[in-house]
């Protein structure tokens, strides 16, 4: 199951890549991915309600946009949220941690 997380990680990463390559090919992006783990709904429910209310706008202030945020529909991962911060330059990753 660990080998279909990672590399369905990486084919993101990839599709992302290839995307923002085709799309603008003079500007890089770097990519931050971030899986919470949870051990209950309520847990889920409230990281869920963090990053809409609350990291995903004061992301957007720090000119951090079009960020996604994805559960696992199938599998043992159920309870896990994974991130997908774009960064324009490295300097946009190190303000944001």
């Amino acid at each position: 199951m660990k080998r279909i997380i990672a590399l369905s990680m990486v084919i993101i990463s990839l599709m992302l890549t290839t995307t923002t390559a085709f799309a603008q090919k003079s500007e890089q992006v770097y990519y931050e991915v971030i899986r919470y783990q949870v051990i209950n709904d309520s847990q889920m429910e409230k990281l869920e309600n963090y990053w809409k209310d609350a990291a995903i706008p004061a992301f957007n202030r720090l000119g951090v946009e079009l960020i996604g945020v994805f559960k696992p529909q199938y599998g043992a991962h159920g309870l896990d949220l994974f991130v997908v911060l774009p960064h324009k330059s490295l300097q946009s990753y190190a303000v944001a941690l």
